[in-house]
């Protein structure tokens, strides 16, 4: 269950996942509306950054502390 849990959570899986639907919208439905398919797009932008940014922060924060024990201000 928790590969399952860091596989949703997962940016790329989500970038590989819409990649693959739209592969097959593109070959299925070529005169898909491109005005409707770039909305689509923006949107998912936004929760891959989501993303992105929700499994980066504590890596960031964790180098952060780090520096921060390795460095001591004077």
């Amino acid at each position: 269950m928790d590969t399952i849990n860091v596989l949703l959570h997962d940016s790329r899986f989500w970038a590989a996942v819409w990649l693959v639907i739209q592969t097959v919208l593109f070959y299925f439905l070529p005169t898909f509306p491109q005005e409707i398919w770039a909305a689509i797009n923006g949107l998912f932008a936004v929760v891959l950054a989501v993303l992105s940014a929700a499994s980066t922060g504590p890596k960031v924060r964790a180098l952060r502390a780090t520096r921060a024990a390795n460095n001591p201000p004077n």
